[in-house]
């Protein structure tokens, strides 16, 4: 996880909206005696269901019409319902414990109400599949001795299966870094894949076993189950693993015994962290705590999972130095619009993509400052602080790619730039058998006998990510190559070089096409996928054309011919770059 290198992103942006305001309502949810604030309450509009939460400030923004009325819940304490004129007034809510937690109560092994119930919540959790996709948003916070050393936020559209995130698609992020003492870099690359690739129900090998996973005579074997309270709306159970505590999750469930639906599982995990996490570059880890927990609000009697949080506790050892160091991380998921979604960037990502490695297609522009302003889960005092701090002292992870400032890694995607021209370096790698028979498809249905072409293959993508508005549409376009079905096995030389740029460039001029064909006129969705679809083949035809005629710039005649389609389009003359003549 310590990291000394940096990647260059430069995306082209174009915009056609006006952003208008909102309203928006800003209250607080406190404790009705204490008035402490009461973090993660529900706020949720009585007639949309659509909604937010509080921060651990107890403070929410939500918007809202002049007719609205919210519901605000917290487990433990009794529902009330708002119009939204009463809080424009007095936008302080107090909630009253619904009851007193009884005392811990421990019920024995041969009473099976407990083991029913969690065996009939765990049926109910599989069935509750009307809320599968949701907005979501992930931040992030990882703390070295009190200093904020990663900071990152990203957004995505989730899908949800049986009570879990299933998958994750990415939409915009950023991150902010600081260095270590020793000016090493920590960062999390992968924290949404721990949260997708578990679930309560499946389970997975690389985490401990829960009870959710367990028939009930397993139940029974692995696990003692103790009431721990209850109130109107809810009972809470503690669960201990009898046997090894390395095999199996230790916590507690609360659940609706009305309906047997489970409001919230917290699972604790005591070092034995290290089969799930793993220490990059220089780093190993020594020892790892980690906890999940997972939060649901109950929509029309349909289990929503609100959200998702990991945290973890962490000793590594830098093997550079052979020093030890402590960090704590953590994570939370917010899913919002139930059942909504992102438009998705014209773009597949392959699959196993770390996170950062995402950061490097978008840029910190107009779609995340929209994104920011949409997102209803505000952040919290302590959350704001320590990214205030690490914006004072450390690096914006997208401004230092534009710097060509070499810190974590090299780029996976390049993209373009007048200024700054691309290779595709000689790889000794065989080509895999059937990417050799896609390739002689290809080259077979374009009636090319050229069997260099199975040699080299250039892959740029046409990037459009959109957004939209309560005004209109938002959009990014970019021109990116790819570099995961990009390959070379041909010596490179500059006529390569040349014809692999030029390649490039007309998705560039492309890109200019789209974005200025949007710019024109509001458009609706469908009039921006149709338009992409049309000016994506035409570029496709474009590079097709360039394939045949000077391939590899093996043909240095029809080469120069598009070289003055190029200087003539975008003022880049790849001939005199790469001192190349007709």
């Amino acid at each position: 996880m310590i990291l000394k290198s940096l990647i260059l992103s430069i995306l082209l942006i174009s915009f056609c909206a006006n952003l208008n305001a909102q309203n928006v309502l800003k209250g607080y949810v406190l404790d009705g005696l204490s008035s402490n604030p009461i973090s993660y309450a529900y706020i949720i509009k009585t007639k949309t269901k659509e909604g937010t939460i509080t921060n651990d400030d107890g403070y929410f923004e939500i918007d809202y019409l002049g007719t609205d009325s919210i519901e605000v819940s917290y487990l433990g304490y009794e529902n009330q319902t708002f119009h939204i004129d009463r809080l424009k007034e007095n936008n302080i809510i107090r909630l009253n414990e619904s009851t007193e937690i009884l005392s811990e109560i421990t019920v024995v092994a041969d009473n099976n109400y407990l083991y029913e119930l969690l065996n009939e919540v765990k049926k109910n959790l599989i069935k509750d599949n009307n809320i599968k996709t949701s907005k979501a948003y992930l931040f992030t916070t990882t703390i070295e001795e009190n200093k904020p050393i990663e900071v990152s936020e990203y957004f995505y559209n989730a899908n949800v299966e049986q009570g879990s995130i299933s998958s994750l698609r990415y939409k915009n992020g950023q991150s902010h870094l600081a260095t270590r003492g020793d000016d090493g870099i920590f960062i999390n690359l992968n924290i949404s894949k721990a949260i997708t690739m578990y679930s309560l129900i499946q389970g997975n090998s690389y985490f401990p076993i829960n009870p959710l996973e367990l028939s009930k005579r397993k139940l029974k074997k692995f696990y003692e189950l103790q009431l721990a309270g209850r109130a109107n709306d809810y009972i809470q159970i503690k669960f201990t693993p009898n046997g090894s505590k390395q095999d199996f999750f230790s916590g507690s469930i609360w659940i609706d015994p009305q309906v047997k639906k489970i409001k919230k599982i917290v699972l604790n995990s005591i070092g034995n962290g290290k089969n799930l996490f793993r220490g990059i570059a220089n780093s190993t880890i020594e020892k790892l705590s980690f906890d999940l927990m997972y939060s649901y609000q109950l929509i029309e009697k349909v289990n929503a999972l609100q959200f998702v949080s990991i945290n973890y506790n962490a000793v590594l050892n830098d093997n550079s130095s052979n020093e030890s160091f402590m960090v704590d991380t953590e994570s939370i998921l917010h899913n919002y619009e139930f059942n909504t979604a992102f438009e998705n960037p014209k773009m597949e990502y392959p699959p196993d993509l770390a996170d950062y490695r995402f950061l490097t297609i978008t840029p910190d522009t107009l779609i995340w400052n929209v994104l920011q302003k949409q997102n209803q889960v505000k952040l919290s005092t302590k959350q704001n602080k320590n990214l205030k701090k690490i914006e004072s002292y450390g690096f914006d992870f997208k401004s230092m790619q534009q710097e060509d400032k070499n810190i974590l890694f090299k780029p996976n995607y390049q993209h373009w730039s007048a200024n700054k021209r691309i290779r595709i370096n000689k790889t000794k790698e065989k080509i895999k058998v059937n990417r050799v028979q896609d390739i002689s498809d290809l080259v077979a249905q374009s009636n090319t006998s050229n069997i260099l072409s199975s040699k080299l293959d250039v892959v740029s993508i046409l990037y459009l990510d959109v957004l939209k508005t309560k005004s209109g549409l938002v959009f990014e376009t970019g021109s990116i190559l790819d570099p995961y079905n990009s390959f070379n096995y041909l010596d490179v030389d500059n006529k390569q070089l040349a014809y692999v740029n030029i390649y490039f460039d007309v998705t560039e001029i492309f890109r200019r096409k789209l974005s200025n064909k949007l710019s024109n006129k509001n458009w609706t969705i469908e009039d921006v996928n149709s338009i992409y679809d049309s000016i994506n083949s035409e570029m496709l035809a474009w590079q097709h054309e360039l394939s045949k005629d000077a391939f590899a710039g093996l043909n240095i005649e029809e080469l120069g011919k598009w070289n003055k389609i190029i200087y003539d389009e975008l003022g880049v003359n790849n001939f005199d770059i790469f001192q190349l003549s007709n």
